[in-house]
């Protein structure tokens, strides 16, 4: 008979924490290079997204706060790439409104 008294077997969580502090230092990295404007000199490339590595399980809740920080900082760099764009767009949109010099081009023909 089964003795149903003893402790279930417990995993050890090490593993799964050190997994997830190394997807948190990869995230902080990204975004510490992004907010110096070197995202282009990145591994990563640009048009690629993103999606969750698969087996990581539940974070654990001593990296919840790290995490939160991160998002901080992505939401805040997300925010500042708006207004930068925003601002690109007016200045784009003031230098159509400048009238071109020579509507068309002019060629001599010396030879003929």
């Amino acid at each position: 008979m089964a003795d149903l008294t003893r402790e279930p077997v417990q995993s050890d969580p090490q593993p799964e924490h050190d997994a997830w502090s190394a997807l948190l230092d990869e995230l902080e990295a990204s975004l510490g290079e992004a907010a110096l404007g070197a995202a282009a000199t990145t591994a990563h490339d640009a048009d690629s997204s993103w999606s969750e590595p698969a087996g990581l399980g539940p974070i654990p809740p001593d990296l919840v706060d790290r995490a939160r920080d991160i998002l901080g900082g992505q939401r805040e760099l997300i925010a500042e790439l708006v207004g930068e764009r925003r601002a690109v767009g007016e200045q784009l949109a003031a230098l159509r409104q400048v009238p071109s010099q020579q509507a068309r081009a002019v060629y001599l023909d010396i030879t003929g």
